[in-house]
């Protein structure tokens, strides 16, 4: 979860479970990588054979100083946060109707962390250094492939090309 009103480019949220040995190894400089749509690009979809395979994708990387939460209101209310956050509208699930006991049991298994972000990073490769015409063909072969990251690839270089006609 993030608070956008929080550092200069956001804090992050999280958790772990502590039995989940990684946390050990943090850093307290920390990136973290938001994969986003990607979809391989074949060179038969281009219109000379004399190229590369390559991946189009949406990235964007977060990198950050990490704190360790270790006061328990603090992870209480974090975790009430997280958890408002992420159920869906109109769910009846909230931490508010946990035993008590119950709740802290949870809370000692997971380690509660926040990432103020220092350094934001977006990167887009959508086939933006080929030509208007390898571009379509490769939105076309795209389109066919059905699934949902080549869908979403195929929009996105749709929209960048109507940006420059």
């Amino acid at each position: 979860m993030i608070e956008k009103n929080e550092g200069s480019y956001g804090t992050l949220y999280c958790h772990i479970a502590k039995a989940n040995m990684q946390w050990k190894d943090f850093d307290k400089d920390v990136l973290v990588i938001f994969p986003g749509a990607h979809h391989y690009i074949s060179s038969s979809w281009y219109e000379t054979d004399q190229s590369v395979p390559t991946w189009n994708y949406l990235t964007v990387h977060a990198y950050g100083e990490m704190e360790i939460v270790n006061d328990r209101d603090d992870k209480k209310r974090i975790v009430n946060e997280l958890v408002k956050y992420f159920e869906s509208e109109g769910s009846t699930y909230s931490t508010d109707n946990l035993r008590e006991s119950y709740f802290e049991g949870l809370l000692k298994g997971i380690v509660v962390f926040r990432i103020c972000i220092t350094k934001p990073q977006g990167k887009q490769k959508l086939s933006q250094n080929r030509s208007k015409e390898s571009q379509k063909r490769v939105i076309s072969e795209l389109e066919k492939a059905g699934n949902d990251d080549a869908k979403q690839i195929a929009e996105l270089m749709k929209k960048n090309l109507s940006s420059k006609e």
